[in-house]
């Protein structure tokens, strides 16, 4: 993995206050993201000069948040956005684990949980004037994270149907970025009918000493 020069470095900007050091922040986009444009991204990262030193990195594949975030971390910067859907913020989660790398997300996808979970607005404009303020009240917070298949996970981990939709979705980011909340119910109906209509894969649970076998959770 390249050190971090090799991302766009999106220039420098006069602080507002030149008392207050100014973090290094590295901005990870998922230009595949449902309400991502180049556009945006360019208004988002000028906005966040004004009180951070920002760097920003577009993402061209699977896991490749995880590898910039990884790298951010051993370069000792002090942020990273995740500007993009909940899966952006899970990379970039899984690359910045055990580190001393705050992560923040910018929702930029089409529902924006872990947004929402942490009472960040889901407006991009109201979400990146709270990044902002946090500039001058900078009080990063440890988070627990559960941990599946060697996979780090924030607030939820689905199996069975679940899981297999999302996958199945994921794989086709383009049309998951036009089609938004259909393509989710396509993909779902499909997934459903082909391999859980007559002989489901079946999931055994074990919570307390007891088994329940079901096929999603």
């Amino acid at each position: 993995m390249p050190p971090l020069e090799t991302p766009q470095r999106t220039g420098d900007a006069v602080a507002l206050d030149d008392a207050v050091e100014r973090k290094r922040m590295l901005v990870i986009v998922n230009p595949h993201a449902t309400t991502v444009s180049e556009r945006l991204k360019s208004l988002v990262v000028y906005a966040l000069q004004g009180r951070y030193d920002v760097h920003a990195a577009d993402t061209e594949g699977r896991d490749h948040a995880t590898e910039l975030c990884r790298a951010a971390a051993a370069e000792g910067f002090d942020v990273v956005v995740a500007f993009g859907g909940d899966g952006t913020v899970n990379e970039a989660a899984n690359g910045l684990a055990g580190s001393d790398t705050a992560l923040t997300p910018l929702p930029g996808g089409a529902t924006n949980v872990y947004c929402r979970m942490l009472g960040i607005p889901n407006d991009i404009v109201d979400a990146t004037e709270h990044l902002l303020r946090m500039a001058d009240d900078w009080q990063p917070r440890r988070v627990d994270l559960g941990s599946v298949n060697g996979r780090r996970f924030l607030f939820s981990s689905g199996y069975g149907l679940d899981a297999a939709v999302v996958r199945r979705v994921d794989a086709n980011p383009a049309a998951k970025a036009r089609m938004r909340h259909w393509y989710f119910a396509w993909a779902g109906m499909g997934t459903f009918a082909r391999h859980y209509a007559v002989r489901p894969p079946r999931i055994d649970v074990e919570v307390g000493g007891e088994t329940v076998r079901g096929v999603t959770a």
